[in-house]
This record gives structure tokens, sequence and C-alpha cells, in this order.
């Protein structure tokens, strides 16, 4: 890089910062036109014009986390196994620690608006990233949509006498029109207004539970002893797997266990948790939208908070409610299991139902419930929606086009694609009754142990190691992927492997668990992606990874990069109405004029500079205050580890 004649700018090379930096540091600035959201520009009304706070950004992560299907599948498991499911919220903290100070910073670097985007800037080309679009829009469509739904489906059917279709196609509907009007804005504002009506209904909820078993010892002391009531003769060797285990109030089981083995519970939960929050579009778009770098690691922290309290909140009232109303969430017969929740297999999943449904309530704390459950959902949905329809627009029909594209049809392809997917949620009603109890989320579980791997490998190795090339990235995600349908077929052919059911397929590819497959299959990705990477074309030059790597993060762009249309903050310039043009008579707006009076006094060259670029430099007074937070954070969820071991 050369020098600047500006001294600003050549003390801000000389300790490894790009002068592109000092615009977000300079005091002129801080003007408002330099921080002003434009919803008619698809960088205001998709990621609100890069100009989001560490608050809605980190109540809204929380909040898309927790939707009816997270509340009733981890509360259902804490029933079935125990403790064990607090690893993955435990987990998901560490794995936000990662995002905020490992992912993140790349991320806002790059300037890309989405994940595939950044992986087009990264790798160059296009089939890697539509293939991660394509795909991650099918996941999202059969894996998170389809557990929200199926949550609700049993939180209302199990709890209150309400119309099914009415209520959720209402809710849906909502969720749809609040969306498709406000963009991402609206996606916070739901976030901000719904998580602490989430976090009240839950405490006031286990509140209740505890005291009506007698507090957090009423529970140590009571649970291993607690049995229905049913004669010998009708218990069977299924029946004895539904017994809670010895270990239920440990994370780390023996290497044999079933369900969650404990060198599953270190690497696979640690694989699926890591692609969840650091290499998914529905969780990442917050990081997009941040300010600066020191919101986005303000708003992982404040998430990583909040994710202490499902332990408490979900995980250990599911116990409380196998121990209160054994008979019926505990249930050993397939007649018993069938009267009590029409299921011939188990009743865990109405453990949060029966809870609200039974607990002695004071008036009105019911409908407190439903609208926890209610909101949970919308909030949920709406980042759902909000993500997959951006990934869609901007990676997907963007490409298609070929040509000029104008922000309006931007938004209204936006528009009709939330619209679409509203129609597949209403279709998921129908589907999701015929599925048969808690099955349902340990399918998810799986689905993300399968597919996981090649997703986060391709961003991992592309954030982390310069060498790998496009393609690397693409074989090592097409093998990962195959290799995971393989096994969601072997368990459509053979079935899934449980307790009860011993399945009988060949074992590395079918009846070894699927937090163990999760592992083999990130190994083998990697593996397949280096090799790849070694034996093909090298990458390009390194300075043409200036700012989309780990160790080019500060690095000053090529201008090769620059004039090809590949800039900070955009990957296709022909979309993008903030850059400002000459009009037909050669003279340049009054707007670009102002900007370029502003680059003046920031020391910054007109022809490399993009609005409303998040800043990645950081006070060492904030720096300091956040890397603590997160060291004691991270220390907190040890302990909890510790604890529960």
């Amino acid at each position: 890089m050369t020098r600047d004649n500006n001294a600003n700018s050549f003390v801000a090379c000389r300790h490894g910062v790009s002068p592109l930096h000092v615009l977000s540091s300079y005091p002129s600035c801080q003007l408002k036109s330099c921080k002003r959201s434009n919803r008619g520009t698809n960088t205001g009304f998709l990621l609100t014009g890069r100009n989001t706070t560490f608050l809605s950004l980190g109540l809204s992560l929380f909040a898309t986390n927790l939707g009816a299907g997270y509340i009733i599948g981890v509360s259902s498991l804490g029933a079935a196994w125990g403790v064990a499911v607090a690893a993955y919220p435990l987990m998901s903290i560490l794995s936000l620690l990662l995002l905020g100070w490992g992912f993140g910073p790349v991320y806002m670097a790059s300037g890309a608006k989405t994940l595939p985007e950044y992986l087009s800037l990264r790798y160059g080309g296009e089939r890697l990233t539509v293939f991660m679009s394509v795909f991650s829009i099918i996941l999202y469509v059969f894996t998170r949509i389809a557990v929200n739904i199926y949550g609700l489906v049993i939180f209302i059917k199990y709890t209150f006498d309400w119309n099914l279709y009415y209520t959720i196609i209402g809710m849906v509907a909502l969720v749809t029109l609040i969306t498709a009007v406000g963009g991402m804005k609206s996606v916070l504002y739901t976030g901000v207004l719904y998580t602490p009506i989430i976090i009240i209904g839950a405490v006031v909820l286990a509140a209740f539970a505890f005291m009506e078993a007698g507090g957090y010892s009423g529970l140590t002391n009571n649970l291993l002893r607690v049995f229905p009531a049913f004669p010998t003769f009708f218990l069977t060797n299924a029946s004895t797997c539904r017994d809670p285990s010895e270990d239920a109030f440990h994370i780390f089981h023996g290497l044999e266990d079933p369900n969650q083995p404990w060198l599953g519970t270190v690497l696979g939960v640690a694989i699926v948790t890591m692609w969840y929050w650091c290499s998914d579009q529905i969780m990442t778009q917050y990081i997009f939208a941040a300010k600066s770098l020191s919101h986005a690691k303000g708003s992982v922290l404040l998430a990583g908070c909040l994710l202490i309290l499902p332990l408490f909140l979900i995980v250990i009232p599911g116990m409380l409610a196998r121990m209160l109303y054994v008979d019926q969430v505990g249930c050993l017969t397939y007649i018993d299991c069938f009267v009590a929740c029409r299921d011939s297999r188990t009743c865990f999943h109405i453990a949060y139902p029966m809870l609200v449904s039974q607990l002695s309530l004071p008036t009105g704390i019911r409908g407190l419930l439903l609208v926890t459950i209610m909101a949970a959902s919308m909030s949920s949905l709406s980042s759902i929606f909000h993500g997959a329809s951006t990934t869609f627009t901007l990676d997907i029909w963007n490409r298609v086009r070929g040509h000029v594209i104008k922000e309006w049809e931007l938004i209204i392809v936006y528009r009709m694609f939330v619209a679409s997917l509203a129609f597949m949620t209403i279709w998921w009603i129908l589907v999701v009754q015929n599925f048969q109890g808690a099955k349902i989320f340990v399918f998810i579980q799986s689905m993300y142990s399968y597919f996981s791997p090649p997703l986060l490998v391709c961003f991992l190795l592309g954030v982390t190691c310069k060498k790998v090339n496009e393609e690397g990235a693409y074989w090592g995600m097409v093998f990962g992927i195959s290799f995971g349908v393989f096994r969601t077929l072997m368990d459509v052919v053979f079935g899934v492997s449980t307790c009860e059911r011993p399945a009988d397929g060949p074992y590395l590819l079918h009846r070894i668990n699927h937090l163990y497959f999760c592992i083999i299959s990130t190994f083998i990705c990697i593996l397949v992606t280096l090799v790849i990477s070694v034996v093909t074309k090298p990458i390009i030059p390194e300075h043409e990874l200036a700012r989309l790597t780990w160790g080019t993060r500060y690095d000053y762009p090529h201008r090769n990069r620059i004039e090809s249309g590949k800039t900070l903050s955009k990957i296709n310039s022909k979309v993008e109405s903030e850059e400002i043009e000459l009009n037909s008579t050669g003279d340049v707006t009054a707007r670009k004029r102002r900007r370029k009076q502003i680059h003046k006094k920031c020391c910054i060259k007109s022809d490399i500079v993009e609005t409303n670029m998040p800043s990645i430099v950081q006070e060492k007074k904030c720096r300091w205050i956040l890397n603590i937070g997160a060291l004691l954070l991270g220390g907190i969820t040890l302990a909890l580890f510790g604890f529960f071991h």
C-alpha cells in the first residue's frame, strides 16, 4: 500500500489500520448524513442501514433462538434425558463469543450483506454462493419453520381448546405482514418487544413449578424415585428405556450413551452450535446490521448472558414436569401414552404444556404464558422469514436477473418471497399433526448434525486459512452435504436407532450416534477441502483477500477488487443506488459534492469509500470492557459445565 500524503492517513497505515477506518472515528464523519438509514435502498430496508445498536441486536438474537419449537423441544428432551440437553444452550454461549471475537470482525470488514455474498467475495465465482443459498433456504423450510410450527401445534393442542388452524394462520399472517412491510427494522422491533415478555412468562412458570416440587432439592431427591403406578407385567424392555437416567443431573454421559455421549457433547454439540451461530444467515444477519464491531460484540455478550436462562427456565422445568406428572409425561406403556397424549410411543413432548395446564396458577397467568409462546414464535418466525428472504433476494434473484435492478424491484421480490414462506408455513400445519411425540426434535437435531459440518467448514476455513480456494470449498461442501443426504436416506430406510428399537443398518453410516457422525463428517470435509485446494489452481493473490480473512481484516483493499465492483460494502454495484453517479450533463450531484467534502475532511480517497460502513476499530476502553465481559461470561459458562458435569 502506498503512503498517503495526509499525516492522519499515514499514521493509520503504520498501525495496520486502513484509512477507511478513519471514516468511523473522525469527528466530522459522525454527521447525520453518514449515519442515516434510507429504507428505500436494500441496505436500509434489509440491514437498517448498518446502524443498529447492541441492545436491539442482542435481544433479537436471543428471541430468534427462543421460538415455540425450541421451548417445547428442549423441555421435552429435558424430561427425557435430564440436564444433558443443557449442553446446547451452554455451548451456544461459547459459539456466540466466537462469533463476536472471531467470525464477526471478518464479516463486518468484508462489507458483505449476507453470508453467501461473503463467500462470493472470499472465494470468487457464483456456484458456491448459489449452491449455499439454495440449500440454506431448503434447510430453513424443512427444519426451522417445521419445528416452530410443531411446537405451536403441541402447545395449543394440549393447553388451550382453541381452533388450531385459525390461531396459527392468524399468527403467521401477522408475522408476514410485519416482516414484509418493515424489513429488518420490524424484526428488531419484535425482538426488543417480545424478549421481556418471553422471559417474564418463563420465569413465572418456572417459579410456580419449583414451588410445587419443593425447590431444586425436591427435584434432586424425587426425580429418580417417582415412577408411574403400573403393574410390573406391563413393563417391557421399551418401558425401561424411558426410566429416568442415573445421569439425569449430569451433562456428560458415557461414551456408549444412545442419546448424548460425552465426546459428542464436547465436539459434536460444539460443531452444531458453531454452525448455528457463526455461519448461518438467520443468526449472523444481526452482525451485518451492527453499526460497529463494538456494538456487534456487545450484542453477542447480551445474548450470551440471556442464554444462561434456558437451563433454569426450560430444561429443569421439563424435568419438574416429568416428576410432577409422571403418569402422563413419563408414561411407560403404549396404551397409557396414547391416552395421555394420543401418542403410542412417548409423551415427553407435553412436559411444558402440562405445567401450563395443570399447575395451580393465579388468574391471568395462563394467558400470559400463551402470550409468551406466541411471542416467541412470532419473533423466531419473523427472523427466519427475513433471513431466508434476504438470501433469496440478494444472492439468488440478483444473479438470475443478470441486468440492472432497481431498488424497488428487490424490495418487491423480498416481500413476495416472505409471502411464499408464509404459505409454506401454513402447509406445515397440515403435515406436522401426523408427527408423533418428541421424535421430531431428535430428528431436527439429527438433521443439524448431518448438514452443519460442510457449511461450517466452508466458512471456518474461509476465515482462517488463506490457501483454501473456491474449488476446495465447493467440493468440500458438495461432498459433506451428499454424505448427510446418504445418512438421512439410511434413517428413512432402516429407521432411527434408539434404545427401544436398535436399527440394523451399517454401523458407521447409520447406527453410529448422530453426534459422532457430525464429528466424522467435519474432519472429512476439512480433509477434502484442503486436499482439493492444494492440488488445484492456487488461490488468487493475497492482496485480493484483503479484509476477507482473519489475518487480513485490517488490510487495505486492492484496487483491482475496487474497480471490479467488489467493493467493501457491496458485491454488485449495479443494484446499489447509494452509489452516486454522474447526471446526464456530466455534473456531480449536490449529494456527491457533500460526500466528497466529508471524505476530504476524513483523509479518505473518494474513489474507495462506501457509505454506512461498520467500523471494526474499537476504542481502547470499550475493547477492554468487552474483553473482560467475554472472559467473565466464558468463565460462568465453564463453571456451569463443571457444576453439572
